[in-house]
């Protein structure tokens, strides 16, 4: 992957968040009115004890905000952060850790599984660097792999204490937004966890017109 990857990657792709969770296709409509309103997670100052630089603490404070959202939007679920597979690879050929994997939350109670990740993220106190990337580039290849209904995959990656990336994978290659603040771009990581934890299927990046049957496999295209 690294051979068939490594000319067909863009970084720091300005506006990258804005173009792929655009206003029309969200559930709802992601303002500042909208975060100023979710008084359990964010005040005055930012938001309201962020996370330390470990995976549980990431998939709580994640989850809180789209908790959040569901009870002031008055919208249920349909994704949430699981840090129950940081040390211990998922099931497959291949032995990875992803440090948090988003699921459905039909799965909650279950052992995450590659073909049911719906996106991922990666949590480290240290800069964005190129391992970073590859880690990253290997664990959406992995999902791909399971996962014959995606058209492009995506991870978060939580580094630096403060800071954020979206990398968005695809079969031609990836491209990523710059280096955001959580605190100062804020609007951003909330119109990201409103497209991964409410939007449809499409917007976390599954092809639409390929249906699942009861065992996760592919059995029709419309």
């Amino acid at each position: 992957m690294e051979i068939e990857l490594k000319d067909s990657i863009i970084n720091n792709v300005a506006n990258l968040v804005e173009t792929v969770f655009p206003d029309k296709d969200l559930p709802f409509y992601v303002d500042r009115s909208l975060l100023k309103s979710l008084n359990n997670v964010y005040g005055r100052n930012g938001w309201i004890n962020p996370p330390n630089a470990t995976e549980l603490a990431h998939a709580e404070w994640l989850n809180c905000i789209g908790q959040a959202l569901s009870k002031v939007k008055k919208i249920p679920l349909r994704r949430t952060w699981n840090a129950s597979a940081c040390d211990n690879p998922l099931d497959g050929p291949i032995k990875r850790k992803p440090d948090l994997t988003l699921l459905d939350v039909s799965f909650k109670k279950q052992k995450p599984k590659w073909k049911n990740v719906a996106a991922l993220c990666e949590v480290t106190s240290q800069p964005y660097t190129g391992r970073m990337q590859y880690t990253i580039k290997n664990k959406a290849y992995i999902s791909m792999n399971e996962q014959h209904d995606r058209r492009y995959f995506i991870c978060l990656s939580f580094f630096n204490e403060a800071s954020l990336r979206l990398v968005l994978c695809d079969r031609a290659g990836i491209i990523t937004t710059p280096t955001y603040s959580i605190h100062t771009n804020a609007l951003q990581l909330l119109r990201i966890l409103t497209a991964l934890m409410f939007g449809d299927g499409y917007l976390v990046g599954y092809d639409p017109s390929m249906c699942r049957g009861p065992d996760d496999d592919i059995i029709s295209i419309r």
